[in-house]
C-alpha cells in the first residue's frame, strides 16, 4: 500500500453476492459487497430468507441466527462492536485512502469521515444520539476498549480512533459509545496509529517521527492512580518497521508486524508480562519470530490482519486454544494459527475472509471461506495438525467482529441493497450452559 493506486488483490465468488476485493485507481476498495440475484425456495441460505428481527436455528450448529439490519458503512473500515456485543460503531462518507490506512504520506490529506454508533438491542438498530457531538474529522481505529469508569461514576465501554493534526502529527483517542466523550490517550509531536487496547489498561500502538519512515512499537500501562505516571516498554529495529499490532486469543502476548527494508515480512510475538517484568530500559520481551514472507509491502500486514479481531477482550483466563495469533496468511489469503511461545502453526483451509479463535473449552476457531461461517475444531496444535470438524454455523460469507463469552457472536456480510451499506447478524447459542461448542441442534 505504498501508493494509492494499489489494492487488495482478491475476487472471491460467493453464493448470492459478490465480495470484491480489488485494485482501484482511487485507492483501496476493501470489501465491496454487490448484491446479486437471490435464489428462491430451499436453495436460498438460511439468512437470505429472513427478515431483520427475525430468528431462525442452523441446522448444523447449536446457535440461532438472528439477523439485526443493514447499516451504513463506508465501503472499506469494518464495524467496531464493543464486547458485550450491544453497541456497534461504524465508519461514514469518504473511505480512507492507501496514505491514511498506513499513515504515510506528507503533507497530511483531509479526514472526511465520521462515526456512527448504533444500540444493536433495538430492531432495527437505533442511532445512539452522544451526548457530546462529534467532532468530525477522526478516523476509526482497529479495537474497542473495556468500560472504565466516568467522570458521573458509571463506567463506558469506547471504541479507539486517531486524528490526522495539521502538522502531519497523528493523535490517539478513546470516544465512549453512549457518551461520544473523546479521552486523547496519545497526543504529542509523532505519527502514532495502528492502536488497540489489552487487558489491565494495556494501550499498544506504533509510533514514528514525521519525517521517519520506520514505526516503532510502544506497550503502555495506565499507572496506578492520578499521581503514578504511566509505564512504558517500547521496541524499535534498524531497518524495520513494526506496525500492526494484535492480540493473543488470551490477551498475554502482543504479535506485530516487522517488515525490513528489503521487504521480508514477519509476526514478532511479545510476552507483555515478562516484558513489564523487567526495567523499561531493557525494552520487551520477543518470544518468537514467525517468518510469512520475503518481499512484501505494509499493505500485507494491513490484508493479513483485516479479517481477524485485533484485540478480543475477553477476561482473563477464559479457557480456548491459549497463546494463539489468527491471521490471514500474505499471498495464499489462507488463514493461519501461530503460536506465540513457539515456531509452530497450523495452516488452516482456505482461501478465507476472516477466522477468529472461540474462547471454549474445546479449541475452536469460527472460519468463513467461500459462502459459509463455520466452526472447527483443532484436534492437536503442532505444525503438522489439521482442524478437524467444520459445523456450519451460517451459509453467509460473514466476517466475524465480536465475540462474547457467551458464545454470542455479531458478524457482518454483504448487504442485500447497495454497496454502501452492511448487513450486521447475531449468532447466540441455544443453550447458553454449552456455549458455542455445544451439541448439534435438531433439524429444521
Amino acid at each position: 500500500m505504498l501508493a494509492r493506486a494499489i489494492g487488495l488483490s482478491m475476487l472471491i465468488s460467493l453464493g448470492g453476492c459478490v465480495v470484491t476485493e480489488q485494485d482501484a485507481p482511487g485507492g483501496p476498495q476493501g470489501m465491496l459487497l454487490k448484491p446479486q440475484p437471490q435464489a428462491s425456495g430451499a436453495d436460498r441460505p438460511l439468512s437470505e430468507m429472513m427478515k431483520p428481527g427475525a430468528t431462525a436455528t442452523s441446522a448444523q450448529s447449536t446457535m440461532a441466527i438472528r439477523t439485526v439490519g443493514e447499516l451504513p458503512y463506508d465501503g472499506l473500515t469494518l464495524p467496531l462492536v464493543s464486547a458485550d456485543g450491544r453497541y456497534l460503531v461504524t465508519q461514514v462518507d469518504e473511505p480512507p485512502g492507501w496514505e491514511m490506512l498506513l499513515a504515510e504520506g506528507t503533507p497530511p490529506q483531509p479526514v472526511r469521515a465520521r462515526q456512527r454508533v448504533y444500540d444493536l438491542l433495538s430492531t432495527p438498530p437505533t442511532v445512539v444520539e452522544p451526548r457530546t457531538p462529534p467532532s468530525g474529522g477522526l478516523l476509526l481505529g482497529r479495537s474497542v476498549s473495556a468500560a472504565r469508569p466516568t467522570a458521573d461514576g458509571s463506567e463506558e465501554a469506547g471504541y479507539l480512533v486517531e486524528q490526522i493534526n495539521a502538522d502531519g502529527s497523528r493523535s490517539i483517542g478513546r470516544v465512549g459509545f453512549r457518551s461520544g466523550d473523546v479521552e486523547w490517550l496519545v497526543r504529542d509531536e509523532m505519527v502514532n496509529a495502528f492502536a488497540i487496547e489489552g487487558h489491565n489498561q494495556l494501550l499498544v500502538y506504533c509510533t514514528r517521527g514525521i519525517k521517519d519512515p520506520a514505526f516503532s512499537l510502544v506497550l503502555r500501562r495506565a499507572g496506578d492512580g492520578a499521581s503514578k505516571a504511566a509505564d512504558e516498554r517500547r521496541l524499535a529495529l534498524a531497518g524495520q518497521t513494526l506496525i500492526f499490532p494484535i492480540l493473543s486469543a488470551d490477551g498475554k502476548f502482543v504479535g506485530v508486524y516487522s517488515i525490513s527494508l528489503e521487504g521480508a515480512t514477519s509476526l514478532l510475538s511479545i510476552d507483555i508480562d515478562a516484558s513489564f517484568a523487567q526495567s523499561a530500559e531493557l525494552g520487551v520481551v520477543v518470544r518468537v519470530r514467525h517468518d510469512l514472507a520475503p518481499k512484501e509491502q505494509p499493505r500485507t500486514a494491513f490484508q493479513s490482519c483485516s479479517g481477524v479481531l485485533a484485540a478480543p477482550l475477553w477476561p482473563q483466563g477464559t479457557g480456548g486454544p491459549g497463546a494463539l495469533f489468527a491471521i490471514i496468511a500474505p499471498r495464499t489469503g489462507r488463514p493461519v494459527l501461530l503460536d506465540a511461545v513457539t515456531t509452530k502453526g497450523i495452516n488452516m483451509p482456505g482461501p478465507s475472509l476472516s477466522v477468529a479463535v472461540l474462547p471454549d473449552a474445546a479449541a475452536s476457531v469460527l472460519l468463513t471461506r467461500r459462502d459459509v461461517v463455520e466452526r472447527m475444531s483443532l484436534a492437536v496444535f503442532s505444525g503438522a495438525s489439521a482442524p478437524i470438524g467444520g459445523v456450519r454455523v451460517i451459509a453467509r460469507p460473514c466476517v466475524v467482529r465480536s465475540i462474547g463469552v457467551d458464545g454470542k457472536v455479531v458478524m457482518v456480510g454483504p448487504p442485500k441493497s447497495g454497496n454502501s451499506t452492511i448487513e450486521v447478524i447475531v449468532a447466540q447459542p441455544l443453550d447458553a450452559r454449552a456455549g458455542p461448542t455445544g451439541g448439534r441442534a435438531k433439524e429444521d
